[in-house]
């Protein structure tokens, strides 16, 4: 408020203000009654004192020049507050709990009695009423009143997220919120709380809380606590598990791929890790122009690739139930192809090429070797891959390197012995050496930089597979009816051998360690693995030769195909007579010999045929 100085005019020097009623105002006094009150303004040197002059107030008389100023006395009537002239009884602009009393304060509002009504000028009051000079009402429910404004219950502070309406925390008061759902990114993996200074939200990443897991998604699913993508691997609570145990370094494979070689894996055990039928139904999915003499390979995707007598590989897509595509390779495919773990299809031809394709059926890779390729090729964990040839020799390429230069090296038995690979795909153990048996009769080790490590004359051709146990121990088929234990140390050792009634073709193995041996004497044999024994636990009449690899599920059950066009599926479990036959397929069969077995992730069982078809168990 604007100080005012009150002097007595130059009336008053003449005659006594007392005597007419009324008394000087002084800066110390309250007020007057009468026109006694004199208002200090414009002071101007050039007013002479005791001249009358204006002092430009309207609710002033007798200006007087007093000092060089002049001044003039308030009207009785009249209020002069903050600079403005307002007549008795006027109320306060700005609060109508105020009025002008000239009687009371001619320069400062008086308030009116306490409970006159009044309008607060609030949308959001009722029972406006004056309270020491304030227009007071009560605020209705579901709004705050601040600053003078109505609030609704909930209501921003403008852009200010962070202060809220609350009418139950404080009705005329802004609530500081540090968490609001306002405030919530939608990202669980951050915190979420309101900055007050600024009223914007801080997002703040939770912290890592794998913890002790190994592999899949933490608790909070906001990170990723490990890979075990890579083939033969599966995230279990929060452990990678191996799917099936004794496939050494089979890395090199597709991940995710449930059947993407001959045997499964570079062990080639013949074990699946999915969970086949007992009591389905065989039906022809799809028919090539030539037999399909080899199993099937089966992606991640559930594609099956397989080749065929007419020259061309085949890709079947379960999904579509549809051959998507054929790739032309002029000359009979007679091997298993392998997925390799960038998705490329690879497979040998009688016209001694290995060949690339896409899933697509493009040609990437073209190499040609020294002879006809019957060997199912093998990826070891560094991408290599490597196959046998009709030539005796032993490749390893890489597909990863331009033409002409994907030969990483070529072995050929320096003593001769080894004179032609047939239908034999490399077995590989956990340090990387490869194993393969010749039709010569010969069976040998070279490692991965392809250096012989020892050779082993067994008497009568190998023209299957042999398969490598986790222990090391490798098992040899022959044609002269044997079977062979063998283990590599500083050169081949035999650890026992046992005979059948007939030829004897690639094994399968079951978890608990049964051997299982196909033979053409048509019987399935199953050998006692307990140490220090070589017996047989049972044999299995199966009324026709078998010359393809048994596969055994994740349940232990057995499938056998036979050259009569039946497929068996046997447990077991006991031991000789107490073995079961689960299921016989129709008398009928597939319609031609089986050639090979191969199991997709959803236990569907494709069997490849002499007929050309290829047929489902499911």
């Amino acid at each position: 408020m604007i100080r005012r100085l009150f002097l007595v005019c130059a009336a008053c020097l003449l005659f006594s203000c007392e005597s007419k009623g009324t008394r000087v105002y002084e800066p110390s006094q309250g007020g007057g009654d009468q026109d006694t009150d004199v208002v200090a303004e414009s002071g101007d040197s050039s007013c002479p004192d005791g001249e009358s002059c204006d002092d430009g107030i309207e609710c002033t008389i007798n200006d007087t020049c007093t000092n060089g100023a002049c001044l003039g006395f308030i009207r009785a009537d009249y209020c002069y507050i903050d600079g403005e002239c307002f007549e008795g009884a006027t109320f306060n602009p700005d609060n109508r709990c105020q009025f002008c009393s000239p009687a009371q304060d001619q320069e400062n509002w008086v308030n009116m009695q306490d409970g006159q009504s009044c309008a607060d000028g609030a949308t959001c009051t009722t029972d406006d009423t004056c309270y020491g000079g304030e227009c007071v009402g009560t605020i209705q429910d579901g709004y705050c009143l601040i600053d003078g404004q109505c609030i609704e219950e909930g209501a921003n502070r403008g852009l200010n997220i962070c202060l809220v309406c609350d009418p139950d925390y404080d009705p005329e008061g802004w609530r500081s919120y540090t968490v609001l759902p306002e405030c919530d990114d939608n990202d669980p993996c951050t915190t979420d709380s309101c900055d007050i200074e600024s009223g914007n939200c801080k997002n703040k990443e939770i912290p890592n809380d794998c913890g002790s897991l190994a592999c899949g998604p933490s608790p909070s699913g906001c990170f990723e606590c490990g890979d075990c993508s890579g083939f033969n691997t599966v995230c279990e609570q929060g452990e990678c598990q191996t799917l099936v145990e004794g496939c050494a370094d089979s890395s090199g494979l597709q991940s995710g791929a449930a059947w993407p070689m001959e045997g499964y894996c570079v062990t080639h055990q013949g074990r699946s890790p999915y969970e086949g039928s007992t009591d389905g139904q065989v039906a022809a999915v799809a028919t090539a122009s030539g037999a399909i003499r080899a199993p099937a390979a089966i992606s991640a995707s559930g594609r099956v690739f397989f080749g065929s007598t007419d020259g061309k590989l085949y890709v079947y897509n379960p999904a579509s139930n549809s051959l998507e595509c054929t790739f032309t390779a002029g000359d009979d495919i007679l091997s298993t192809p392998v997925i390799h773990r960038d998705g490329l299809i690879l497979f040998g031809c009688q016209n001694g090429n290995l060949y690339g394709i896409n899933v697509g059926c493009n040609q990437v890779l073209k190499f040609q070797a020294d002879a006809a390729v019957h060997s199912s090729p093998i990826v070891g964990p560094d991408g290599i891959v490597y196959f046998t040839t009709e030539n005796g020799s032993l490749y390893a390429i890489d597909p990863s390197k331009p033409s002409g230069e994907r030969l990483v090296w070529k072995w050929e038995d320096a003593a001769a012995h080894v004179t032609t690979f047939k239908n034999v795909s490399p077995a590989m153990d956990e340090d990387g050496n490869l194993f393969a048996g010749s039709e010569s009769g010969y069976f040998v080790a070279v490692n991965a930089s392809g250096s012989n490590l020892a050779t082993i004359g067994l008497g009568r051709p190998v023209v299957s597979s042999s398969v490598v146990l986790p222990s090391g121990e490798i098992l040899v088929a022959t044609q002269d009816n044997k079977i062979y234990s063998l283990f590599l140390n500083e050169d081949f050792e035999k650890n026992w051998s046992a005979s059948t009634g007939g030829a004897v073709f690639t094994p399968a193995v079951t978890a608990d360690g049964i051997m299982l041996f196909p033979c053409v004497d048509q019987k399935l044999y199953a050998l006692n693995p307990a140490v220090g024994t070589v017996s047989f636990r049972w044999s299995f009449p199966l009324g026709s030769p078998v010359s393809c690899q048994p596969i055994v599920d994740a349940n232990g059950m057995v499938y056998a195909g036979t050259e009569n066009s039946r497929l068996y599926v046997i447990d077991p479990s006991g031991a000789a007579a107490a073995v079961q036959t689960s299921v016989t397929v129709s008398s009928q069969g597939t319609g031609g010999k089986i050639w090979g077995l191969a199991m997709a992730e959803d236990g569907t069982l494709y069997l490849s045929s002499e007929d050309g078809k290829l047929y489902i168990y499911k």
